[in-house]
């Protein structure tokens, strides 16, 4: 079943009572508070064909700071990918597969991850920039 949320967008697969926990479940997302895991398995649960209840779960997953959190995404977003939906849905989906196909942790982890090393001169100007700001911090601290 297609409804409109509150937005006015097609969603695909929702169900009425689907959609309405789906949208409090994005409101306490939106509004960083606690609590949009237990509505937004409840739209799962009453509509297994809501796409963007899938799409949100996987946001959800995606956007934690657990790597752990981060990894069930993928099968969160291969549920949410299974499912007909429309094109505006498949963006959505396109663009958290991005996400995880590019994201590297322990990469982003690492103080010079700002820094090319793709030549020597970079190098250089990464250890001179690494240094400059470790002088500077010393000065203020």
């Amino acid at each position: 079943m297609n409804c409109l949320d509150h937005r006015g967008c097609t969603v695909s697969g929702a169900a009425p009572a689907a959609l309405e926990s789906f949208e409090r479940a994005l409101a306490a997302y939106q509004g960083w508070r606690d609590g949009a895991d237990q509505p937004l398995a409840l739209a799962v649960q009453e509509a297994p064909g809501f796409v963007m209840a899938h799409v949100l779960q996987a946001y959800l997953l995606v956007c934690s700071r657990d790597p752990r959190r981060v990894a069930l995404a993928r099968p969160t977003l291969a549920r949410a990918a299974a499912l007909p939906a429309n094109p505006r849905e498949r963006l959505h989906v396109a663009a958290i597969a991005a996400l995880l196909d590019d994201d590297d942790f322990d990469v982003a982890r690492r103080p010079s991850a700002t820094c090319s090393a793709s030549s020597r001169a970079t190098r250089s100007r990464c250890r001179s920039r690494t240094r400059s700001t470790t002088s500077a911090a010393t000065r203020t601290a």
